[in-house]
């Protein structure tokens, strides 16, 4: 019987002992820092709105906008919040995605952990930490991260 179709109605309430979070926060730091080497800094309009739009809001600058991206409150206002904290830059411009990269990193191992067994949490966690469009959208500001 394969794994998954035995475990599937099966969940396991201690899934998480004291080696499963050195095991993910192995995971979260390889997560991380593949996409601060990674980051390819802004690319394309949609960086520049999404930039433009969350330096506004961090000034108080609270205009309309004819444009979907510019109306992407659930993204644009936790960006402007970190420009807002940590100033104009590259980083806090990227840290709201790289927070939900690196958050649904963490809720693969967890749900993987916690629906099947640790090792398919800790397989599943290094796949998505290191396939390259998550790590190339978990470093640039967009809305896709945070989706």
């Amino acid at each position: 019987m394969h794994v998954l179709s035995r475990a599937r109605f099966k969940i396991n309430p201690n899934a998480f002992e004291p080696r499963d979070w050195l095991y993910l926060s192995l995971v979260l730091l390889l997560a991380t820092v593949t996409r601060l080497i990674f980051s390819n800094d802004f690319f394309g309009s949609d960086d520049i709105l999404y930039l433009s739009r969350a330096y506004e809001i961090a000034q108080g600058i609270w205009t309309s906008a004819d444009y979907n991206g510019a109306l992407r409150y659930g993204f644009n206002i936790p960006a402007a919040f970190f420009i807002w904290i940590f100033g104009l830059s590259t980083f806090s411009a990227i840290l709201w995605s790289l927070l939900c990269s690196i958050g649904e990193v963490a809720l693969v191992y967890h749900f993987a952990t916690r629906f099947i067994d640790r090792r398919v949490g800790l397989y599943a966690a290094l796949l998505i930490a290191c396939t390259p469009l998550h790590v190339a959208m978990g470093s640039r500001i967009t809305a896709d991260s945070a989706l």
